[in-house]
């Protein structure tokens, strides 16, 4: 792939660049368009391949996962990630804010708090509170040394205050980039299960790293979580 071919997305329908206007208003468009994950560099070209053969072929009627897409799918985690999972596991939704929102509906009732972790990524707030459950922020701890930390003693005290059923992890953490360390998730795991917290964790970055971070899924450790977590 050229990472350094530039192509211009202008009058594409493209959100951030055609779009920009109307969202920062009147002269946005003289602005980079940096503000949402969506990447400028061409879809790889067996990607492209694969869509124009389907494409030829004419007709667009429903379709079904098979057998290949399962394969696909838990060969990249179990090569990748080191992760068995079941094909019963998989679940397909339309995108990861449909799908959050869903597990929202199906987990909490209306007035329900709901935890996360801040800075986070904007859509996590307009999911709970267009929902009608109440945003319970657990703020990041930040220090030149050591980064960015869990508060843990703070989000014990909103365990125990609000009874909140669900948190929504963010791993690795948007915008931060930091990855959490399998003690960094057993302590927060041990916490959901005293309190009776489901856990949602937002693995969508897992790909995707800074330099130096490592990926630690919540499935890697082990089956005892695996009830308490999605």
């Amino acid at each position: 792939m050229d990472f350094n071919q530039i192509i211009n997305r202008n009058n594409t329908g493209s959100v951030k660049w055609d779009f920009i206007e109307r969202h920062f208003g009147d002269g946005a468009g003289k602005l980079l368009p940096m503000w949402v994950s969506d990447f400028d560099f061409a879809c790889p070209p067996e990607v492209q391949a694969a869509l124009h053969q389907r494409i030829e072929h004419g007709v667009f009627g429903y379709s079904e996962r098979d057998e290949a897409y399962f394969n696909a799918l838990l060969h990249w985690f179990s090569s990748r990630h080191q992760l068995t999972l079941k094909q019963e596991w998989v679940c397909s939704v339309e995108g990861v804010v449909p799908g959050l929102a869903l597990l929202v509906q199906m987990l909490t009732h209306p007035g329900d708090g709901i935890v996360v972790q801040g800075p986070y990524y904007g859509s996590f707030a307009k999911i709970i509170t267009l929902n009608g459950r109440k945003l319970l922020e657990n703020p990041l701890s930040e220090s030149p040394d050591e980064g960015y930390q869990m508060d843990f003693c703070q989000l014990e005290r909103l365990f125990r205050h609000e009874r909140p059923p669900l948190m929504i992890l963010c791993n690795p953490h948007n915008p931060t980039g930091r990855c959490w360390s399998a003690n960094e998730l057993e302590q927060l795991l041990f916490l959901c299960e005293a309190y009776d917290v489901t856990l949602i964790s937002d693995e969508i970055w897992a790909d995707l790293l800074l330099p130096g971070e490592t990926f630690t899924s919540v499935l890697h450790l082990g089956e005892r979580w695996h009830k308490r977590v999605i």
